[in-house]
């Protein structure tokens, strides 16, 4: 149920979230491992406060959980949820580094989804978190 609330929740987000429509097509047949997002000519994407805090917590969340003694996939996809839902509450990004911060969420939701009843599924989610400070800032 979880999975199918933070997919919706995604492309809800991607559909709907900014006043000034943009339109992002997503290929289906796209690798979700493989999220490419440009730089904005060399640079980094703005980010707003918000928004970088969230990650970190994303990041602080899924390291706590591959470091406790007990997982329980269900807490942690929690978790990760509401962290989610108050970036996306915050995000005052606009123009193209919010269209490139859409497709690394998708790529984020993708993995998250992934996530099973086994720890090892933890690392390629704070992988995909940590690229995050490769385009943004």
């Amino acid at each position: 149920m979880t999975n199918y609330l933070l997919m919706g929740f995604l492309m809800l987000f991607i559909s709907f979230s900014s006043a000034r429509k943009e339109n992002i097509a997503i290929d289906g047949n796209a690798s979700a491992t493989n999220t490419e997002i440009p730089l904005n000519h060399g640079e980094k994407w703005k980010a707003n406060k918000e928004t970088n805090e969230s990650i970190l917590k994303m990041i602080a969340i899924t390291k706590a959980e591959m470091n406790a003694k007990s997982f329980e996939a269900e807490e942690v996809k929690t978790a990760l949820l509401t962290e989610l839902e108050s970036l996306l509450k915050n995000c005052t990004m606009e123009g193209m580094a919010r269209v490139y911060l859409k497709k690394y969420l998708v790529g984020f939701g993708y993995r998250m989804n992934a996530i099973i009843n086994h720890k090892s599924t933890l690392k390629e989610v704070l992988e995909y978190l940590e690229t995050y400070n490769t385009y943004f800032e």
